[in-house]
Protein backbone atom coordinates (compact mmCIF):
# COMPACT_ATOMS: atom_id res chain seq x y z
CA UNK A 1 0.00 0.00 0.00
CA UNK A 2 3.05 2.15 0.97
CA UNK A 3 4.35 1.35 -2.11
CA UNK A 4 1.30 2.78 -4.22
CA UNK A 5 1.08 5.91 -2.81
CA UNK A 6 4.86 6.54 -2.71
CA UNK A 7 4.64 5.96 -6.48
CA UNK A 8 1.72 7.68 -6.64
CA UNK A 9 3.26 11.09 -5.45
CA UNK A 10 6.41 10.67 -7.39
CA UNK A 11 4.06 10.47 -10.36
CA UNK A 12 2.70 13.84 -9.06
CA UNK A 13 6.25 16.06 -8.73
CA UNK A 14 6.54 14.65 -12.16
CA UNK A 15 3.44 16.14 -13.53
CA UNK A 16 3.43 19.11 -11.85
CA UNK A 17 7.68 19.85 -12.74
CA UNK A 18 6.70 18.82 -16.96
CA UNK A 19 3.57 20.98 -16.13
CA UNK A 20 5.95 24.24 -14.97
CA UNK A 21 8.14 23.84 -17.70
CA UNK A 22 5.47 23.80 -20.09
CA UNK A 23 4.12 26.92 -18.28
CA UNK A 24 7.56 28.67 -18.83
CA UNK A 25 7.83 27.75 -22.43
CA UNK A 26 4.35 29.48 -22.63
CA UNK A 27 5.26 32.15 -21.11
CA UNK A 28 2.45 31.74 -18.03
CA UNK A 29 4.33 32.40 -15.01
CA UNK A 30 1.94 32.50 -12.63
CA UNK A 31 1.11 28.62 -13.63
CA UNK A 32 4.78 27.80 -13.32
CA UNK A 33 4.68 29.26 -9.85
CA UNK A 34 1.92 27.03 -8.54
CA UNK A 35 2.94 23.94 -10.32
CA UNK A 36 6.06 24.07 -8.54
CA UNK A 37 4.25 25.01 -5.31
CA UNK A 38 2.62 21.71 -5.97
CA UNK A 39 5.67 20.01 -6.72
CA UNK A 40 7.43 20.61 -3.77
CA UNK A 41 4.21 19.72 -1.61
CA UNK A 42 4.52 16.35 -3.20
CA UNK A 43 8.18 15.71 -2.91
CA UNK A 44 7.81 16.68 1.34
CA UNK A 45 5.02 14.69 1.55
CA UNK A 46 7.00 11.80 0.01
CA UNK A 47 9.83 11.90 2.06
CA UNK A 48 7.34 12.31 5.04
CA UNK A 49 6.07 9.13 4.10
CA UNK A 50 9.23 7.46 3.09
CA UNK A 51 11.17 8.63 6.94
CA UNK A 52 7.65 6.93 8.57
CA UNK A 53 7.96 3.37 6.93
CA UNK A 54 11.56 3.59 7.40
CA UNK A 55 11.12 4.45 11.72
CA UNK A 56 8.03 2.56 11.72
CA UNK A 57 7.71 -0.54 13.82
CA UNK A 58 7.51 -4.08 12.53
CA UNK A 59 5.19 -6.45 14.15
Amino acid sequence: MLSGISAGLWLLVLVYLVRMILSLIRGDQSTAFYSLLWSLVCLILWTLLFQWARHKPVD
